[in-house]
């Protein structure tokens, strides 16, 4: 799970002197969800980062990143990308994710990544399976065979509907 993502809530939390029953009635959590996921035993979904990015008043870009970031992390693992490796990447880590207001935001260069890393048919399940939005996860499992044309297609019409996601 997010251990660096935890700590981080965590550290932020206890900055703030914000006891974490606080938070969790704040964010409307519990409080043992709020102590599993600082403990990084739980994974928490866009939405719930979005309150508690909310209650400590910072951007919930960050929180998306730190989780993005890990969850990557671990499909480098899968993949046996060495961190050298995902470094010279050179490309936004975040795939998908919302900012503080709600808006979408992708980066076609790290969904290029991921497609790349899907074709490896071993261990793509692994990469799939770590995606939290089941939305997202139907989306990729629907176009991980598409060829560039066909991704493209789907792109545009993405960038129709959420032009300030493809924005830089």
């Amino acid at each position: 799970m997010g251990k660096k993502l935890g700590q981080y809530i965590k550290n932020l939390r206890k900055e703030n002197k914000i006891p974490a029953r606080v938070l969790a009635e704040k964010t409307g959590m519990s409080k043992s969800f709020i102590d599993y996921v600082e403990n990084g035993l739980r994974e928490p979904s866009a939405e719930s980062l979005a309150k508690i990015a909310a209650v400590l008043d910072i951007p919930l870009d960050t929180l998306l990143k730190i989780q993005i970031d890990e969850q990557l992390g671990k499909a480098a693992i899968a993949f046996s990308v060495t961190a050298d490796a995902k470094e010279d990447m050179d490309v936004e880590l975040r795939a998908a994710g919302r900012d503080r207001d709600n808006q979408s935001n992708v980066s076609e260069e790290a969904l290029k990544k991921v497609k790349l890393a899907l074709r490896g048919d071993a261990e793509r399940e692994t990469i799939i399976d770590l995606i939290q939005n089941s939305d997202l996860r139907a989306i990729f499992r629907a176009t991980e065979n598409l060829p560039d044309e066909e991704l493209t297609k789907i792109r545009k019409v993405l960038e129709s509907l959420y032009p300030d996601a493809f924005k830089k």
